[in-house]
C-alpha cells in the first residue's frame, strides 16, 4: 500500500506540476519494440521501462490487475442509486490515477550506471527524474528495489540508447 502511495502521489504531483522539458505523464499502454526493456521490483509493484527514447516509470501490470480487481464495479451494474454513482465515479479515477506512468526523456541523460545496488543517473542539465531518485518501496530506494541481473540489464540498455 505504501508503494501504492507513493507512486500515485508522485503521479498526481507531476500532473500538475510537470513540465514540458522534464518527466512527462502517461496513461498510454506500453507497447515495447526490439530493444525496449522492462524490469519489475522484486516486490512485482513497479516496472522500470525504456521504451524508445523514454525511461518509464510505473505501477507493474500485475499491481494494476490486483487494483482493477479490488475496484471493480460489476457488481454495482445494477444499482442505479447515488450512493453506486459515486463509488462508480471515485474507482474510475482511482484506476485512471494509478495507470498513470512517469516518463523521462533519454537525450536529458549524460549516462547511467549501477553501482552498490543502486541504478544511478547522471542528467545534462539540472532537471531531474524526482520520481525515480525519491521514491522508495518500504525504506529501500526505488532504484534499489531490482535485481541486480535486471538492474544490469536496464542499465545496459539505456547506456547503449544514450550512445
Amino acid at each position: 500500500m505504501k508503494t501504492t502511495l507513493c507512486v500515485l502521489s508522485a503521479a498526481l504531483a507531476l500532473t500538475a506540476c510537470g513540465g514540458d522539458s522534464g518527466p512527462a505523464v502517461s496513461n498510454e499502454p506500453l507497447v515495447l519494440q526490439e530493444g525496449d526493456v522492462r524490469v519489475t521490483s522484486r516486490d512485482n509493484a513497479v516496472d522500470l521501462v525504456l521504451q524508445g527514447d523514454q525511461v518509464i516509470v510505473g505501477l507493474s501490470d500485475s499491481l494494476l490487475n490486483v487494483v482493477a480487481q479490488k475496484t471493480d464495479t460489476g457488481d454495482l451494474e445494477s444499482d442505479n442509486g447515488f450512493g453506486a454513482s459515486v463509488e462508480r465515479f471515485v474507482k474510475a479515477k482511482v484506476q485512471s490515477a494509478l495507470n498513470t506512468r512517469m516518463s523521462y526523456p533519454v537525450a536529458h541523460l549524460r549516462g547511467v550506471r549501477y553501482e552498490d545496488g543502486l541504478i544511478e543517473f547522471d542528467y545534462k542539465g539540472d532537471e531531474k527524474f524526482d520520481m525515480l531518485e525519491d521514491a522508495d518501496i518500504d525504506g529501500t530506494p526505488l532504484l534499489g528495489s531490482f535485481s541486480a541481473a535486471d538492474s544490469k540489464r536496464f542499465v545496459d540498455a539505456v547506456q547503449a540508447r544514450i550512445e
